[in-house]
């Protein structure tokens, strides 16, 4: 077809309403002739073309769908009418939102750029594909959608907030306070950024920034479950705290998910912690456990069973533990396994460690307790094939890490259960394990809530302690089999006297003492993880004498530890 038919070919879809058609054509001449006048004036001209108009009966319906949640209904609705009305910008958003709302993200982010092909300037599609793209991880993809919506509508705060997530993603925590703080000069009150900003500041270590910005988010009574989660986290509450009222007519709205009932009442249960008020925190804690073991689904025999599985795959009798192949190379960095219990001060050992200046804090690696959840551990030839091809990802992980020291750590505390696994893939890796009072250690992990969903054993006080005996014979079991390859921690000793267990620790790392291990409040680092709260304190004692305050409520079911 010639330029001309084209043109004109195009010209003629375009009264018929169909634009994505007429805009396809406009667009093929453009490639050629890229300053083709007719083809811009087309292109200009389709944004003001009227769809052919669909009844007000049919597009209502798919509206109501929507506001019932029945998504899946939403798309198939709107894909049948749209077979009708291709073009119909309302029908394209209802499909578009159902997409994104069932997770369905590469089919959003196509959704929302024929919508944004079809009206160029409709900054909410392209916010909306943002947030498509950066679900799929997509990020600069995201952060040219959102940068687009800025054009737009100059200032956008929720674009400002969602280029600063994703900064917040990348690590790039200046970059991400910049937008933040953009975002709330435009609007001072928008919650979703004074949220973030606080969240920042927690990250960042300055807990009083943090409790003004997260305070602030929730003074329009809006707040979402998550910002009070998060503000329980860095705030002590008195007596009398308008918050506390906020998050008890929050949790007395209705259609709240179960994920929403169960942060308020974590954080409430810490809020009436502070408060001295033990009755009312044990009752909202017991619930949102409840809650939160039903959500997954949690059986603790079936952790129990996997880790007793680990105590079979390498048995006292084993003699070489040294996996074929699996030797290190020189210029690899000395892995620091810091395992134990969850909240058993993992944190902390990684916080004073990671001031040494030949120590790297890595935080809690997810790749090695991943790759090896998923094999066959009943098969010793299934760690054996896929032993080395772990080792060489993780190490590749490590190097990416960007530093030059020596040692990095891994403070993923559930690591435990790969001891064995451990030695056999890194012959030379150093393993600290931290113990603690195990009634203070299980009582630490009921009343508090993991954002992942792992750690299921955490939300029921008898399957707690369940878990805590299987991993106490685990770790019994690698002790008896590595003997002075693994470095125990008490940390309740090191809280009361922290200098001698730190000078042993460094001593087993073959490491230089370092004054600077014993202030880790003085550590700048950034902390992701939920205890970034407690390790930007001085080292602090007695902390595993507060489970005592709820000892009659909990009865008997701490009565078997140790």
């Amino acid at each position: 077809m010639t330029t001309e038919k084209t043109l004109l070919k195009a010209r003629s879809l375009a009264r018929q309403g169909a634009v994505s058609q007429a805009h396809a054509l406009y667009s093929s001449v453009l490639e050629k002739f890229p300053n083709n006048k007719r083809a811009l004036h087309g292109l200009k001209s389709l944004s003001k073309v009227s769809a052919p108009e669909v009844p007000a009966r049919l597009l209502k319906g798919i509206v109501d769908l929507y506001h019932r949640g029945q998504m899946r209904d939403v798309i198939e609705a709107s894909d049948r009418s749209l077979t009708a009305y291709p073009d119909h910008i309302g029908l394209l958003k209802l499909r578009a939102a159902g997409l994104a709302a069932l997770g369905q993200a590469a089919e959003a982010i196509g959704a929302y750029t024929k919508i944004v092909e079809l009206d160029p300037s409709d900054a909410d599609a392209f916010g909306n594909r943002g947030n498509a793209e950066k679900a799929a991880g997509q990020y600069e993809n995201a952060l040219q959608s959102f940068s687009k919506v800025l054009e737009l509508r100059k200032g956008d705060a929720s674009a400002l907030n969602n280029i600063g997530t994703i900064h917040v993603e990348r690590g790039q925590l200046k970059e991400a306070q910049d937008a933040f703080e953009m975002a709330l000069a435009s609007s001072p009150q928008y919650g979703p950024a004074l949220a973030n900003l606080g969240n920042l500041h927690k990250i960042k270590g300055d807990m009083a920034e943090a409790t003004k910005f997260l305070t602030a988010a929730t003074k329009d009574g809006q707040a979402s479950a998550e910002v009070y989660w998060n503000l329980a986290a860095v705030r002590t509450f008195e007596v009398g705290a308008l918050e506390i009222e906020r998050m008890k007519k929050a949790l007395e709205q209705e259609n709240l998910t179960d994920r929403e009932q169960l942060l308020i009442g974590f954080s409430l249960g810490k809020a009436y912690d502070d408060i001295g008020d033990i009755e009312h925190a044990f009752r909202h804690l017991s619930e949102a456990n409840r809650l939160q073991k039903s959500r997954l689904g949690y059986r603790v025999e079936d952790d129990n069973r996997r880790l007793a599985a680990q105590k079979a795959a390498f048995p006292k009798t084993a003699v070489d533990f040294g996996l074929a192949g699996a030797d290190t190379p020189a210029d690899a960095p000395t892995p620091i396994f810091i395992v134990g219990m969850p909240r058993s001060g993992t944190s902390l050992i990684e916080q004073m460690l990671s001031a040494h200046s030949e120590i790297h804090g890595g935080g809690e690696i997810e790749l090695l307790n991943e790759r090896l959840s998923r094999l066959d551990w009943q098969s010793v030839d299934a760690f054996a094939s896929a032993g080395v091809q772990v080792r060489n990802t993780y190490l590749e992980h490590l190097r990416a890490a960007g530093s030059d020291t020596f040692y990095i750590t891994d403070k993923l505390p559930v690591n435990f259960c790969w001891v064995g696994a451990i030695f056999s893939i890194f012959p030379h890796a150093k393993i600290v394990h931290v113990v603690r009072d195990a009634r203070a250690t299980c009582w630490s992990n009921f009343k508090h809530y993991y954002s992942g969903d792992g750690n299921g054993f955490a939300y029921d006080l008898g399957d707690v302690a369940s878990y805590y005996l299987a991993y106490t014979d685990l770790m019994r079991h690698w002790e008896q089999l590595f003997g002075d390859r693994i470095f125990r921690v008490d940390y309740d000793g090191l809280t009361e006297d922290p200098e001698p267990t730190t000078r042993e620790l460094l001593g087993f790392l073959d490491l230089e003492w370092q004054e600077a291990c014993l202030a880790p409040e003085r550590n700048t680092r950034a902390v992701y993880t939920s205890s970034a709260t407690q390790i930007r304190r001085r080292i602090y004692r007695n902390s595993s004498g507060d489970w005592k305050k709820f000892a009659d409520l909990i009865g008997p079911a701490f009565d078997a530890l140790p």
